[in-house]
């Protein structure tokens, strides 16, 4: 009993207003998409992991790729990894 006393959540009430927008975005393409964007099918780049062992810089690509409803492939090249469109 006191756990439900705790957790219980006020009654709020919300009006739901159909077709109004929050307005434009406030936040632009981040530092990968900007790269992305301008990459044609086909294009790549290179960047360098040597301090990157968790590949962070990798997921954070591809993230952003996928955001953008692009597809990406990569491939190690010695230290250094090379990112490409396909689609």
């Amino acid at each position: 009993m006191l756990w439900r006393q705790i957790h219980r959540r006020p009654n709020v009430d919300i009006t739901i207003e159909k077709g109004v927008s929050a307005g434009p975005p406030k936040r632009g393409p981040g530092r990968w998409q900007r790269i992305l964007l301008k990459l044609d099918i086909g294009d790549s780049f290179v960047i360098d992991e040597s301090k990157d062992p968790k590949q962070s810089q990798v997921r954070a690509i591809r993230q952003s790729a996928k955001g953008l409803g692009y597809q990406v492939v990569t491939a190690l090249e010695g230290t250094s990894r090379r990112i490409e469109r396909i689609g």
